[in-house]
């Protein structure tokens, strides 16, 4: 019996990393999308035949489309389609206008538009019924972010938000689920590099459960909406914040 297969759009770092590190672990056959040769040479070496990769860029629909074609060769379907590749740059208001157009439309590309294209590339070959589409958003799409500079992240997490929703209602006719899962502050990703503890410790005071997230609370919360006990959810969008903020 042949494994169900995951595609991972940055699959070789953070959250996304961790998410393959869990679906091999499922028993799933991993393919890891990125944009950077080395960091894709590693996993490769790290799963061996549990994980083939692809090198390219999501908010490119020229590289879509090959990687889907691709993928679409060796696996005449998928299963679920996670898509976390995303940029994290900030600006506060007063950037030149022309650096802080060039920060959003990367920022926008990575995020919104690359799990636009990935969604429309990879519907058309997803399991139907029991095909998945998770999202990866962000508590910022609700708070704004805690500091400034957050007018490029803060919008494409919300937009990826509203495509969870669009998707979910498209698709479910095909027996296909769409859900979102909304990291708070996660250790271990690179996005806090350089935060201060007083910054940190604010954070913290306003999180109940008192610490701050790990990368592998935000691949559980994945793999449950992978898997056949969430057949009954879509449209989600699932906190996984410790507390710091619910979802109504």
């Amino acid at each position: 019996m042949s494994k169900p297969v995951a595609v991972v759009t940055g699959g070789t770092l953070g959250i996304g990393l961790g998410i393959v590190r869990r679906f091999v672990r499922d028993g799933y056959h991993v393919v890891a999308i990125g944009r950077s040769t080395g960091p894709l040479e590693a996993v490769a070496k790290e799963f061996g035949a549990d994980v083939t990769t692809e090198r390219g860029d999501v908010s490119v629909r020229t590289d879509v489309e090959r990687m889907a074609a691709s993928i679409r060769a060796r696996h005449s379907q998928v299963d679920a389609l996670i898509n976390n590749a995303g940029l994290h740059e900030t600006f506060p208001i007063g950037t030149p206008l022309e650096q802080a157009e060039a920060i959003f439309d990367r920022v926008v590309g990575a995020s919104l538009k690359g799990s636009f294209l990935m969604s429309h590339a990879f519907a058309p070959f997803l399991k139907t019924p029991g095909g998945r589409i998770i999202n990866l958003g962000s508590i910022v799409s609700q708070s704004g972010a805690s500091i400034p500079g957050y007018t490029a992240y803060t919008p494409a997490k919300a937009g990826v938000h509203g495509l969870t929703l669009a998707l979910a209602r498209e698709l479910g006719p095909r027996g296909i689920n769409v859900s979102t899962v909304a990291p708070g502050m996660t250790a271990e990703t690179g996005q806090t590099t350089g935060w201060t503890d007083e910054r940190v410790s604010k954070i913290l005071s306003q999180v109940p459960l008192g610490r701050l997230g790990e990368v592998e609370d935000i691949a559980n919360a994945v793999a449950w909406l992978a898997s056949p006990q969430s057949s009954y959810v879509t449209g989600m969008i699932l906190p996984v914040n410790g507390g710091w903020r619910f979802y109504s």
